[in-house]
């Protein structure tokens, strides 16, 4: 399977590329650099869709960037970096005369209200309340196919909890103040944190790579991209 990867040269993104290529499929990943086995964003929007069997966007401005400080401009980037992306991604698979059978994107549980007794399903029905979850509705939403792409592509969303492993993500970060000896208890230490390990991620999102076994939904599929506590 030859599968194109948004944002792929990322903490997920590189773990996802070296399981697939562990398992014989073949890789092209979207960057803002050229380079072997790439494409720029650029070359998406001028050339189209390369032949690909599956896609998968990844791209988006890191949430927990120690280098910005969390005002409009960082926001804007935030829904930019995400919603573009993904939006640049639909437009080239649903021009594409051979679309692939499945496209993917990650996106967050932070759709969800925090709460310390409520426990969310793939069905639970929910409204933004915030700026996250906001961006977690046009993210989603800026994935979605036409329908007359929805018979040839199986459409998935993994909304992830905070991504978590050696090499990058949230745990990298946060262990830098426990290294200093200034690290303790987070917030009240009761707080709801949904998380998940990078190489469960990784794996959850090959599976929704597959290929579908029925013809497509024409609606988006849903996958809560968590540990079960």
């Amino acid at each position: 399977m030859r599968v194109l990867i948004g944002g792929g040269s990322g903490f997920v993104g590189r773990e996802l590329t070296r399981l697939l290529k562990n398992r014989g499929h073949e890789v092209t990943v979207i960057s803002r650099q050229p380079g072997p086995g790439k494409i720029t964003w650029g070359e998406l929007e001028s050339h189209g869709l390369p032949p690909c069997e599956g896609a998968v966007n990844l791209a988006g401005e890191n949430l927990m960037n120690p280098l910005r400080w969390w005002n409009e401009s960082y926001k804007k980037d935030l829904f930019s970096s995400r919603i573009d992306s993904t939006k640049s991604l639909a437009q080239a698979i649903a021009a594409s005369p051979n679309p692939p059978h499945s496209w993917v994107v990650v996106s967050g549980v932070a759709c969800y209200k925090p709460s310390l007794t409520a426990e969310y399903t793939e069905e639970s029905e929910w409204t933004p309340f915030d700026i996250l979850s906001k961006l977690v509705k046009e993210w989603e939403g800026s994935a979605l196919l036409p329908d007359n792409v929805t018979n040839a592509t199986k459409q998935v969303v993994i909304r992830a909890g905070a991504v978590l492993g050696r090499d990058g993500g949230a745990m990298k970060q946060m262990l830098l103040p426990f290294w200093l000896g200034l690290g303790g208890t987070l917030g009240s230490g009761r707080q709801p944190f949904p998380w998940i390990h990078v190489s469960d991620l990784a794996g959850l999102i090959a599976h929704a790579l597959e290929p579908p076994a029925d013809p497509p939904s024409p609606s988006q599929q849903v996958l809560n991209g968590v540990a079960p506590h």
